[in-house]
């Protein structure tokens, strides 16, 4: 009996000397950070000339007057194209108002790319040395600068008004337009 009280203790002993074993611990997944988005290459801006397009980095984007709009062609060659940088955007990222899908990339007679709008190619003009710089807009009668609607703005708009209302005189020299006017009706005199 004697060796079965000591079998039976050193059963025990060595259970209690026996570790268990370990609980699964829990895999952690790292949640991936979303990049930050690649800025947009084309934005558009404020200026005195409405709201014009510009790059990335805030420089004025032109239109050439000889290009003809969708023929994937540029005239503005050698000397020219020194002047007035062709625009090459690559991958087209945009924000509203303005839409990806207006804009394309085309290969020029010397093999480099430019992009247009609305099938109208896109330039910088070298002497615009600052973003929001507006230089290049009417030289030559032939440089416009690029607008949402992808149309030719030779001028800022202007605040003053384009008919200046007069005195009727046929009305007895009132003023136009007022009941009370001396001597004047109300008939309008336009």
């Amino acid at each position: 009996m004697l060796p079965v009280i000591l079998l039976a203790v050193a059963l025990v002993l060595a259970a209690g000397c026996t570790r268990p074993a370990p609980a699964p611990q829990a895999t952690v997944m790292a949640t991936p950070v979303p990049a930050a988005p690649l800025p947009d290459t084309v934005k558009v801006s404020a200026s005195s000339f409405g709201n014009i397009l510009v790059d990335g980095q805030g420089r004025t984007l032109y239109f050439y007057a000889k290009d003809l709009q969708g023929s994937g062609v540029s005239a503005c060659t050698d000397y020219c194209a020194t002047v007035w940088p062709v625009f090459t955007a690559g991958a087209i990222r945009v924000s509203a108002p303005l839409n990806a899908d207006d804009f394309g990339s085309m290969s020029r007679a010397d093999g480099t790319k430019q992009t247009s709008y609305k099938g109208r190619p896109l330039y910088t003009y070298s002497n615009d040395l600052r973003p929001g710089d507006i230089n290049g807009s009417g030289i030559g009668g032939l440089w416009n600068i690029a607008n949402i609607p992808g149309t030719v703005v030779t001028r800022p708009p202007t605040t003053i008004p384009t008919t200046v209302q007069t005195p009727c005189i046929a009305c007895g020299g009132g003023s136009s337009g007022s009941a009370g006017g001396s001597g004047g009706g109300s008939t309008g005199g336009y």
